[in-house]
């Protein structure tokens, strides 16, 4: 499991983004579970966004 560095709302993402030597990876905590639709999925990737830094990526 990789270490959580933090989290950031849709406002910031784009700052996180931009890092060059750190792979972001877009991660719901709330999907986690994976008993909803696609559909669903997707609506809440939209509104709440977790960014989980991969080591060395």
């Amino acid at each position: 499991m990789q270490d959580i560095i933090g989290y950031a709302d849709n406002a910031s993402k784009d700052v996180l983004k931009r890092s060059e030597r750190q792979t972001f990876i877009v991660y719901n905590a709330i999907t986690v579970g994976n008993r909803m639709s696609k559909l669903e999925e997707a609506n809440i990737l939209t509104d709440t966004l977790y960014w989980v830094c991969v080591a060395g990526g």
